[in-house]
């Protein structure tokens, strides 16, 4: 995305909580992912629902983001379409700059959604 469709989400989600923004965000990479990863092996939404058990709607209501994914899902979706994946509550240690973050004296990460809002822009890049 460039800078400008940033800017625009960023302003739309002014008024939205870090849950809600971080939601919105892996809601629609992982519409773009499927749809991307579909095309990619050459199958219409018709021709995976198939594969999948589901109708075309259903596809289609997967790639626009209006679907709400079990995670029994979308590991069914990953193994059908190859598509690599890894569990997005995992840090990522191999991208620069990945600090583990510190313990507090309960035992929970000093960090938490209430005090760091996600951004589109990091959304984009953690996924």
């Amino acid at each position: 995305m460039d800078n400008g469709t940033y800017t625009l989400l960023e302003n739309l989600s002014q008024h939205m909580t870090a849950e809600e923004v971080l939601y919105a965000g892996m809601k629609g990479l992982v519409a773009a992912e499927i749809s991307m990863w579909r095309q990619k092996n050459g199958m219409t939404q018709k021709e995976f629902g198939k594969l999948m058990g589901v109708s075309q709607g259903a596809v289609s209501r997967w790639e626009s983001g209006e679907e709400n994914f079990t995670l029994e899902t979308l590991a069914k979706i990953s193994v059908r379409l190859n598509i690599p994946m890894q569990c997005p509550l995992a840090a990522d240690q191999q991208k620069p700059g990945y600090t583990k973050p510190a313990a507090s004296r309960s035992g929970q990460n000093s960090h938490t959604s209430a005090t760091r809002r996600p951004t589109w822009k990091n959304a984009a890049s953690s996924v």
